[in-house]
């Protein structure tokens, strides 16, 4: 066996007791891997000196066996903190890994960042936005040594890109790629920069990803491809190294909206098939992968496993400054069998199946049947044999284009948006293992009464589990993974695969933290299995439980009631002057329009008309009072009036506005105006501002068409 062989199962031995959460502190058991790095021609001890420059750290190490000198180090995770880090949840292809300071020898400090993928590949994100706040604006390159490690000891090559989410709008931007393709070169490192004319944002949450887009060793079946950061540096334009003043912090998560806006929800998805990961193509080129039709390279499509009411999703992105990605129609499909056939986009060779964008342009949906109806249109017959006819199955964009993956799943109920919540405090924190149970008595308990009172939960009322389950924990993150078990003089499972009543599944997220139901479906299952109507089980039920298929957490259980949703938007524009304004509590912000007469602004209400509805983007700080729950934003139209149109104290009280789950967005329709200014408001409104109950910022303001 090869010194690196044996160094890297010496690693491993020693990673398994000297493994450190980010954040925690090394104890005194902690065991070091004390090993020797080979060149091909003689051993060498490893070298570290390490002294203290006006730059922060600097450390100077040669590895024989790979050629590598850092000699100044930004981060060296000897403090055992990287909860900087963290799988970057915004990017469809991330994996949920587990990422850790372990013990690494070939780093300056004897410590490494271990990302451990769960089942796909890794998208390791760096909240540098948190790391250096508003020193953000001046990093402009990094570097650092990377290591992989393969489940059977063997070496395979892997490879990524380095990727930067920029500006106010997180764009994202490539820095470069990656590649560990030699044995002899593992570690490798690596340097990335932004291009050219490129800055972070401070106060955006700007970030730097690295990611894995081809493992050999997972594509060859032989599990999944570990890997180890180290010695990263940071530069500015210059080329001075910048230090963090504080590797404590804890990754911030960008806000990224609803990612399902505009779309159709999914239930039950699944990958159509991994030959569609990380596929890319240029500006109008093709690529995708062959089904089971084609002759004469058979490949592992089925499309006799598509029904005709199943939704393909498009997980994509383009390059930042592409041409035409990110707006319009920039995602399609592409049929060939003894046809060559567009499905979707403008060019779709049926001209009413376009597909579904969602509002940030990184996910497209088509219906399975529509894909028939593309094919029928273009051959002039009725295509019903389209699916044993298709030999290639391809994605097309008009600019440089990347696929996350493809999947496929039935339609399925989008999370319920819920005002008025109320906790039901004592499920604050519980857990239990797989196929366990735990939870809280009711106030109908004679044994030992508890504090839940059923009478809250009305039959439309929607209930809301906030969960989580350990990482890689079966069946936890997808499926039907938690529901309610109902206890009275029956013990009935109430949502999830095992739901005594069949119609009655529950709702999750797309990220499977929360499970819905509504009142009605309690009963509903109570009756399914008692064989009564359950009027009274409200008070009957004397225990209420939750309970998942593997161990969980429940952080909290609420009821509220279903708010409106958002409506889908066509032709959304923005009113440039709003992007980053902001006030404090109760206080306004905003723009002057075309009417007003002593200081005219640049935006003309007369574009908008019935039908349409303006969206406000916006957040605030955490902790601010009355942020993020209940409504929480809203318009003031200033004139000869000074008018309140959406929250609480609107002008009219059919107006509330319509509010994001998340509370990121409001929507105000053309005729809410009408309702609480007048028919005549577009040609009296001299000044539209926003408002809000606490500390606020809008990202921008937009107006558009309401999708029928």
């Amino acid at each position: 066996m090869k010194i690196k062989r044996f160094l890297a199962v010496v690693m491993t031995a020693a990673m398994a007791v000297s493994l450190t959460a980010c954040g925690a502190k090394e104890s005194d058991s902690t065991t070091k891997a004390t090993t020797k790095a080979a060149s091909t021609d003689k051993q060498e001890k490893t070298e570290a000196t390490t002294a203290a420059t006006d730059a922060g750290q600097e450390a100077t190490t040669k590895q024989a066996s790979t050629g590598i000198e850092v000699s100044e180090v930004s981060l060296d995770f000897s403090d055992g903190n990287c909860a900087f880090m963290a799988p970057d949840a915004a990017n469809a292809g991330a994996d949920a890994s587990t990422i850790s300071v372990v013990d690494y020898e070939p780093a300056t400090s004897g410590k490494a960042v271990s990302i451990v993928p769960a089942s796909g590949f890794q998208y390791t994100a760096i909240d540098i936005a948190s790391l250096f706040g508003e020193d953000v604006t001046k990093v402009h390159k990094v570097s650092f040594t990377i290591g992989t490690q393969s489940p059977d000891d063997k070496f395979y090559a892997t490879s990524g890109k380095v990727l930067a989410y920029v500006g106010e709008g997180r764009k994202e931007t490539s820095m470069g790629a990656w590649s560990v393709y030699l044995d002899k070169k593992n570690p490798a490192r690596i340097t990335a920069e932004l291009p050219s004319g490129t800055e972070f944002v401070a106060d955006n949450a700007n970030y730097i990803v690295v990611s894995t887009d081809s493992d050999v060793a997972k594509t060859n079946g032989a599990g999944l491809t570990s890997y180890f950061i180290a010695d990263v540096t940071f530069y500015d334009a210059d080329g001075n190294v910048m230090v963090p003043a504080d590797t404590s912090v804890a990754y911030a998560a960008p806000q990224t909206g609803d990612p399902w806006e505009g779309l159709t929800y999914i239930a039950g998805e699944r990958e159509l098939d991994e030959g569609f990961q990380n596929i890319s193509g240029g500006g109008w080129a093709q690529n995708g992968i062959n089904t089971t039709n084609n002759e004469d390279a058979p490949g592992t499509l089925d499309l006799s496993t598509l029904a005709d009411d199943d939704i393909i999703t498009v997980y994509y992105s383009c390059p930042d400054g592409a041409a035409n990605c990110g707006s319009g129609n920039d995602m399609w499909l592409v049929a060939v069998g003894d046809y060559w056939v567009r499905c979707g986009g403008d060019q779709t060779a049926d001209a009413s199946v376009t597909g579904d964008y969602n509002a940030d342009h990184n996910k497209w949906q088509i219906k399975v049947s529509d894909i028939q109806k593309c094919i029928a249109t273009a051959t002039g017959t009725d295509a019903a044999d389209w699916r044993e006819t298709m030999k290639v199955l391809q994605c097309e964009a008009p600019a440089d284009w990347t696929v996350q993956k493809v999947t496929v799943g039935k339609e399925g109920h989008a999370p319920y948006v819920v005002t008025d919540e109320v906790e039901f405090e004592d499920f604050a924190g519980i857990s239990a293992g797989g196929w366990a149970q735990n939870g809280v008595n009711t106030t109908n308990n004679k044994d030992n009464p508890g504090t839940i009172d059923l009478s809250l939960i009305g039959d439309d009322d929607i209930v809301t589990v906030y969960y989580s389950c350990p990482d890689g924990a079966a069946n936890c993150g997808s499926g039907n993974d938690m529901w309610l078990v109902a206890v009275g003089d029956y013990w009935v499972r109430c949502g999830g695969d095992q739901t005594a009543d069949a119609s009655v599944t529950g709702v999750y997220n797309a990220d499977h933290s929360t499970f819905q139901i509504k009142g009605s479906e309690i009963q509903k299952c109570i009756a399914t299995a008692t064989g009564t109507d359950a009027a009274d089980w409200r008070e009957t039920m004397s225990v209420l439980q939750c309970e998942g298929p593997a161990d969980w957490t429940v952080y909290k259980v609420t009821v509220g009631k279903e708010a409106a949703s958002l409506y889908k938007v066509e032709n959304e524009t923005e009113i440039e002057d709003f992007a980053g304004i902001a006030g404090g509590g109760w206080a306004q912000n905003g723009i002057n329009t075309t009417n007003n007469v002593d200081n005219p602004g640049t935006f003309d209400p007369h574009v908008l008309k019935s039908g349409d509805v303006l969206t406000i983007y916006y957040s605030c700080p955490d902790g601010a009072a009355n942020c993020g729950t209940g409504r929480d934003m809203w318009f003031v139209g200033v004139a000869d009036y000074w008018i309140r149109v959406g929250g609480d104290q609107t002008a009219n009280a059919e107006v509330p506005g319509i509010y994001s789950a998340d509370h990121t967005k409001v929507q105000i329709t053309y005729d809410d105006f009408v309702k609480c200014i007048g028919e005549d408001w577009t040609d009296t409104i001299s000044v539209l501002q926003c408002e809000g109950p606490a500390d606020w910022t809008v990202y921008k303001v937009t107006y558009g068409t309401i999708k029928q």
